[in-house]
């Protein structure tokens, strides 16, 4: 997995990844208007996410009406390729209780 995740990174063009790092993402922030969401919307997050700590994920639940969160336990920021089964069933159930 460590190896999936280094070759990932790695391929990225390392001009495009960092401007989008420091400029794109660092005034990125709708918080205030996730309230204004209505279609429903699942949120997952990952127990051990470094990069979106879990706190983050849940308050984004929290503020979108009727949200539906599910964490992964023991993953990290990817968790589709760290724990895939478990990732493609929360998205399954999502998607079959529309």
């Amino acid at each position: 997995m460590r190896a999936f995740i280094r070759d990932l990174v790695i391929a990225n063009d390392k001009r495009a990844y960092t401007q989008v790092l420091t400029e794109g993402l660092s005034d990125f922030d709708l918080a205030s208007r996730s309230k204004e969401i209505s279609p429903r919307t699942l949120v997952i997050i990952g127990e051990c996410d470094g990069v979106i700590p879990p706190e983050q994920g849940r308050e984004l639940a929290a503020n979108i009406p009727g949200a539906e969160l599910v964490e992964i336990p023991e993953v990290g920021h990817l968790g589709y390729a760290e724990a895939p089964d478990l990732f493609n069933r929360a998205v399954l159930d999502f998607l079959i209780g529309a």
